[in-house]
């Protein structure tokens, strides 16, 4: 994951670059009414994450939520943050990457392996 140590506003909200950064694609839509609304065009800002998860940024609210899908992609839960240090946590939690035997420090973000 990016070292964010230097990041400007830490802690605060969630900027575009951001999400970019940290590996979120941008499918951008066709969408003329929320583009004459808004002043800028739609897209889909979302980036996968372990099996049966995604996460979402949502660029006019600049919140993330990460959802819990299904194998027809029904919403089975969501969670969702609008922090840049709880967006971490989130992440380093669901990452594809991991092993299943990891668990997060939430108070200092260590990772320890759980002991067999």
């Amino acid at each position: 994951m990016k070292d964010t140590t230097n990041r400007p506003n830490r802690g605060q909200d969630i900027w575009y670059q951001d999400v970019i950064d940290l590996g979120f694609k941008v499918l951008p839509q066709n969408d003329s009414v929320f583009e004459e609304q808004y002043g800028y065009p739609y897209a889909i800002i979302s980036k996968k994450l372990c099996k049966g998860f995604v996460a979402d940024w949502n660029q006019h609210t600049h919140v993330v939520s990460v959802q819990h899908l299904n194998k027809e992609l029904d919403i089975l839960g969501t969670m969702a943050t609008d922090k840049y240090d709880s967006l971490l946590i989130l992440l380093e939690f669901f990452n594809k990457e991991k092993n299943a035997d990891t668990v997060i420090n939430i108070g200092k973000m260590e990772n320890k392996t759980l002991e067999p």
